[in-house]
This record gives C-alpha cells, structure tokens and sequence, in this order.
C-alpha cells in the first residue's frame, strides 16, 4: 500500500551537513505512512555522498536525466510523490517530528481544504533558533480559497516549506511555474485557491533557515518583473474575479512601492537597477510610483530610502497614539 504522505526533497549542490539534517528530520516523523522522495539534481560539490549514509526502505532517490532548473527539479520530485498529501522540504530545512502526524490529521479533518500550513521557527546558518512566525493570530482556522484570497492578493501569506498540500491539487495546479522562478510558490498558491480552501494550524511544525544568498542582488532584481508576471497571469486567468478592483489595485501599488525601496537600499548594477525600476512600473504607474521612479533615474535613491522610512515612522507614532 503507498504511503499516505510523501516528503519531496529536490536537491542540487546542498551543504552536506544542512542535507543530513533535513534527512534526518525527515526520518523522525512520528507517523506510520510516509516516503521520502530525493531528487538528485547531478550535483557537483560530492553532496549526494551523503544520500549513501542513508539506508531505510522509506527512502527513494531519483535522479532526471540531466540538471534541471528549481522549478522543474520540484516538479520533477513531486512526479514521483505516491501519496495522497505531499510536502516539499529544501535540503536547508527542517521538519519537527510531528509535522506529517499533525498536518495530515488537519487535512482529515477538512476534506475542501488544498492545503494545510502550520507556523515554523525560523534559524540562522547555525541552526540557531531566531523566532516563531505565525501568520494567524488564532488559535486555528479554516478559510475558504475566495475569502482566501483576500489576504494572497498582496503576497504569499506562509511559507511553502511549512504546508502540506494534496497531491492531485499540485498536480491539478500545473505544479512550479518555472518561468516565474522565485515567485512561484505565490503563484501555485493562487492557482490552487481557485480550487478549494485552507486550513491553517498555528503550532510551529518546521524549521526554516534564513541565511545570506550568493544570489540575493540577481533574486532582488527580477522580483519587480516576476512579481508582475503573476498578477498579469492570474487577472489572464480571472483568479481575481471575485474580489473588487480597487483591491486589486492597491495590491499592486503596494508592491510596485516597496520594489522601488528596495532596489534603492542595496547597491545594484544601475544598468540592471533601470530596467527593474521599468518592471516595477508595470505593476503600478500611479503618480506617487513614478516619482520614485524618477527619484531613482535621477541618482536620488537616498531620496525614496529617507521618504519609506519617514514613512514607516509616522506609522509606529499614529499607532502609539491612537
């Protein structure tokens, strides 16, 4: 009989000691019916060593016949998921022992929901424990996908390592986008809404390590234009019909606004920061947007920087006072 639940490990050129860890959590789950599925993506650093100190019949690794990109090494792992829910877990990542027990039995118990997601503890590059995030303030809760949406129109709301999803909504969803790289959790999720509703539990199931990227400037700017990719293609598929325009709107100047910051506060290549200034524009070009756009072309990023901090100040203040 297949196992009811598959961990999907996509790997490629992992630290061997984030790898073992990840593994070995994997392996501790405190539930009867589970597989781990590893998806070798032909790494070169010797990693895949350590899949050999692994020898347990719940453990299968699978290998495509040649590198493939993120998305599709995700994709790829899932194709070989035989249970009835799935997860993914980075090499990186950790799972607590009762994470496929606990999300599992909410799944059960919520036959319409896609997806059951759980608060996680986030960790330094040591391992060190930095905080619990919960994006729910209740206890638990189930949602439907329409009243869902209200919330992942302005963004992913939790963390794709710590949920576990249907296997046939993933599958139904079209799986990773691989054309929208980093922002492709957001849009699986918002393709899978439109399917059914969600359960959240806010005990913290898994562990995710934040740590500095060698990547992060590249990551920094594509996300203006991968970030309007998915709201072109989820307003092209009507994923947005049910919520009111304006919504829409202010979702996108929201985050056209915080592009612009961002993009000021690091130093970037400034042939690159100009046309990821132009990507940010295609998600908002109200006048407050295109100011900051020209704060930046004019060399004023210490401009755009100084008016979002002023801004997040006079924030803190109105709360203190109201």
């Amino acid at each position: 009989m297949p196992a009811r639940v598959s961990i999907c490990m996509p790997t490629y050129n992992a630290r061997p000691d984030y790898l073992r860890r990840a593994l070995a959590s994997a392996l501790a789950q405190n539930y009867d019916s589970f597989e781990i599925i590893v998806s070798e993506n032909h790494t070169s650093n010797g990693a895949d060593a350590v899949l050999n100190e692994f020898c347990d019949p719940r453990m299968r690794v699978v290998r495509p016949p040649r590198y493939l990109g993120i998305a599709d090494n995700f994709n790829f792992c899932v194709s070989h998921a035989q249970g009835e829910y799935m997860c993914v877990l980075p090499s990186d990542d950790m799972l607590h022992p009762d994470f496929c027990a606990k999300l599992s039995a909410v799944l059960d118990r919520h036959p319409d929901a896609v997806w059951a997601s759980c608060a996680f503890v986030e960790i330094d590059e040591q391992g060190r424990e930095l905080k619990i995030v919960n994006e729910v303030a209740e206890t638990s809760v189930f949602r439907p996908g329409k009243e869902e949406l209200r919330r992942y129109v302005f963004g992913p709301v939790h963390n794709f390592v710590a949920s576990m999803m249907r296997t046939a909504a993933y599958r139904a969803a079209g799986g990773l986008d691989p054309k929208l790289w980093r922002a492709g959790d957001w849009d699986i999720d918002l393709t899978m809404l439109r399917q059914g509703s969600v359960a959240h539990l806010p005990e913290p199931l898994c562990f995710y390590r934040n740590w500095k990227s060698q990547v992060e400037p590249e990551r920094l700017l594509a996300m203006p234009g991968l970030t309007a990719d998915v709201y072109e293609k989820h307003e092209r598929a009507g994923t947005f019909s049910s919520l009111p325009p304006a919504m829409v709107r202010k979702a996108r100047k929201r985050w056209a606004i915080a592009m612009m910051y961002r993009l000021s506060a690091h130093e970037l290549d400034s042939e690159a920061r100009r046309a990821a200034v132009q990507d940010a524009l295609r998600l908002d070009r109200s006048f407050t947007v295109r100011l900051r756009a020209w704060l930046i072309s004019a060399g004023l990023k210490k401009v755009v920087v100084g008016w979002r901090d002023a801004r997040m100040t006079a924030g803190r203040w109105r709360r203190l006072i109201f």
